[in-house]
């Protein structure tokens, strides 16, 4: 028994985390809804957008931007000292979730790099990372391959960073259709 009783039939809407073509592929054929990781860049996120959208619409479903979303790191950096201590952050939160994938064997599940070299260079190239002006051009690039529902995590649980985050990235977008979420 679900209490309340959810709205939507058969159920509220599932969501499937994939980024494999056949995963892609899978969720769109039971009409789950998709979540993209936060390592993929925007060319690739815009890759796994349209093969959803053509095996929705392949089996003669309605493609839902909204029913993609996209998981983002955030680090607001305003100096060169702000953004070496959210690399530090980024690269302790990817060793913390690796740890949690670890199979029987102690080895992860999880591809990220092992060194701390590539391990900034994904931060740079996929986490909202840098000033408001650079994460507002980060967004629009992932906006611009079709992205339209970002879920981001503040790493830094920083108040004035969500604050920032709020008065000065926000308002880039009150146009666009893009909602955004922050958990912190």
């Amino acid at each position: 028994m679900i209490e309340p009783t959810p709205l939507t039939r058969p159920h509220p809407p599932m969501w499937m985390a994939a980024g494999s073509p056949g995963g892609i592929e899978w969720a769109a054929s039971q009409d789950f809804r998709l979540l993209l990781d936060q390592f993929c860049d925007a060319e690739i996120a815009g890759d796994r957008i349209r093969t959803y959208r053509q095996a929705l619409e392949a089996r003669g479903a309605v493609f839902d931007p909204l029913a993609v979303g996209l998981t983002r790191a955030l680090h607001v950096a305003l100096n060169a000292a702000q953004r070496e201590r959210a690399h530090q952050q980024r690269a302790q939160f990817l060793r913390n979730v690796a740890a949690l994938t670890n199979d029987p064997r102690g080895r992860t599940t999880l591809a990220i790099p092992s060194n701390e070299a590539d391990m900034r260079a994904g931060t740079e190239r996929s986490a909202l990372i840098g000033t408001p002006d650079e994460i507002i051009m980060r967004l629009k690039a992932l906006e611009a391959a079709g992205v339209e529902y970002v879920l981001m995590l503040d790493v830094g649980g920083e108040p004035e960073a969500l604050r920032m985050f709020a008065r000065e990235v926000m308002p880039a977008f009150q146009k666009s259709a893009a909602p955004v979420a922050v958990a912190a």
